[in-house]
This record gives C-alpha cells, sequence and structure tokens, in this order.
C-alpha cells in the first residue's frame, strides 16, 4: 500500500491548481510539498571546498554527486539500487535501476558541527568554507521555473537512520509499486534511509532525478561523469558563510568581497578554529 507523504502540502497543491494561481503563488506550495521531515527554514549547514563553492556560483549552477555505495563510501545508500523483485508475468526478477541509478544529491546538516575534527573530516584536505542555508532556500534556489517539470525534480529532507536489520526490512518487501507514485516521493524517501553509522551527521540531503530524457534537462543540466551542475539561482540561498582554518590569511575578506562581485550579501566570518581572524 502506498503511503500518502505530506498530504496537506498536496491538498494546498491541487487547491491552487483548481484555482489557476501563478508559478509565483504555486512555488512556495510545491516547496513544502517536497520538503520531508525538516523545517523549511531550519538552519542547515554545508562544507564545501572554497574553490568549488566559487565554481558553481560564477556559473550559477548546484554541484550534485551520483547517490551510489561506491561513490558515497557508504553500502546503505541507495538501497532500492539493484535490489531485484519478482515478476509474476515472466517468473523472473527485475530491479529499479532505470529509476535510481540516475539520483543525485548534496548533503546538508542540521547540525554546524564546528571544531577541527569536523573540518578534517569534511574540507579533505582542501581550504573550505561552510555554508548555511535553509530547506526552502534551497529547493527555490533549484527550482527554476523554466524546467517544465521544475516542481518534480528536487526533493529535500531529514535522513533517518537505521540498522541494517532495519533497512532490510524496509527494502526486502516485494511490493516495488508503493516506490513508485506520481509524484516521485517514494524513491525520493529511500535516498533519505541510511545506516546508522552516519547518524552524527545529522544529514539533510537535497535529491536530485536527472530526468535524462526531458529536453530542458537535455539543454540545461550537465552531467560530468558522477557529477551533476544544475541550474541555481544563487541570489539568496547563503544566510551566512564560515571561513575554515586551512584558508589562508585574508581568506575571509577575500571571500566577503568575492561573494559581494558575484551578488550575493551574506555574513561572513572566520572559524574558532582557524589561526587566522582576518
Amino acid at each position: 500500500m502506498k503511503v500518502r507523504i505530506n498530504s496537506d502540502a498536496i491538498a494546498a497543491v491541487i487547491a491552487a491548481g483548481a484555482r489557476s494561481e501563478p508559478k509565483s503563488a504555486m512555488k512556495p506550495l510545491y516547496i513544502r510539498r517536497n520538503t520531508f521531515d525538516v523545517d523549511p527554514d531550519a538552519p542547515i549547514y554545508r562544507t564545501v571546498p572554497m574553490e568549488y563553492v566559487f565554481d558553481d556560483i560564477r556559473n550559477g549552477h548546484l554541484t550534485h554527486t551520483r547517490i551510489s555505495p561506491r561513490i558515497w563510501g557508504d553500502a546503505s545508500e541507495n538501497p532500492l539500487l539493484n535490489r531485484t523483485f519478482p515478476d509474476a508475468a515472466t517468473g523472473g526478477t527485475f530491479t529499479l535501476n532505470g529509476v535510481v541509478e540516475n539520483m543525485f544529491g548534496s548533503c546538508w546538516s542540521l547540525t554546524p558541527l564546528v571544531g577541527n575534527s569536523y573540518w578534517a573530516t569534511f574540507s579533505h584536505g582542501k581550504p573550505s568554507v561552510r555554508l548555511e542555508s535553509t530547506p526552502s532556500r534551497l529547493l527555490s534556489a533549484v527550482m527554476n521555473e523554466g524546467n517544465p517539470h521544475y516542481e518534480l525534480q528536487h526533493a529535500i529532507g531529514k535522513v533517518h537512520y537505521l540498522t541494517a536489520q532495519e533497512l532490510e526490512s524496509r527494502f526486502s518487501d516485494p511490493d516495488y509499486e508503493k516506490y513508485l507514485d506520481s509524484l516521485g516521493h517514494g524513491i525520493y524517501l529511500s535516498m533519505m534511509r541510511l545506516g546508522t553509522d552516519m547518524q552524527s551527521e545529522n544529514e539533510v540531503r537535497l535529491v536530485c532525478d536527472f530526468m535524462h530524457r526531458e529536453p530542458w534537462v537535455q539543454r540545461s543540466v550537465r552531467r560530468q561523469g558522477e557529477f551533476l551542475e544544475v541550474p541555481f539561482d544563487w541570489t539568496d540561498s547563503i544566510r551566512s558563510v564560515v571561513v575554515g582554518p586551512l584558508v589562508d590569511a585574508g581568506g575571509r575578506q577575500f571571500a566577503e568581497q568575492e561573494l559581494r562581485k558575484l551578488g550575493i550579501t551574506c555574513q561572513v566570518t572566520s572559524s574558532s578554529a582557524r589561526a587566522h581572524s582576518d
């Protein structure tokens, strides 16, 4: 049986659609409909190498990574990938790989996770910054109204951490149809279930369905190996930036000035773990 997710938000979208509301009025409703188990206005954080952030901002895109156990280094990632289901018609089996192998995402956290150990883990040895945003700001920035399917391509939600037994029990059910709803919520939510090894990250995950056969996606979205560059409006997406300990002296001023050049005005500070206070 399919579980109806965010039923109140879905009802609000249907009602607004019946009134022929304009896109400007529909978009906030789509954002609510595609936000799972997290306050849309909660502060969330992501640490990214500085060079990657500025590359994305200059080019007006956000870079996602393909969600898979091999790439993300966690066997519990994308739990429907390569999972077989019985085919009553043929007596054989099939997978949902045609859908789930084209899911990409980016990781955020409800926890700022300050301190040297955190920066060491998430900076990957590169000069990095910590971005602060909210689920609603991210979805608003990535829901490009030029995309005919902008209300379906992205979702964001809090990751739930399950034991190995709980994961197997949840995803071993032969009823594959419960994952296939018209809004894609069943597939999106499967990307937000992980093993307990990573629960300290308190993750909120922005997930993207590549939709590679759609003409707008073919024109506007670029896949580079295991990465996906999607159009993103950075103007109001970032609330604050913290410059990490591996950034050289003068890095805070540089980051602030560069962001202003790119049209982004927000608070820029230095991490308490940083030797330089500039």
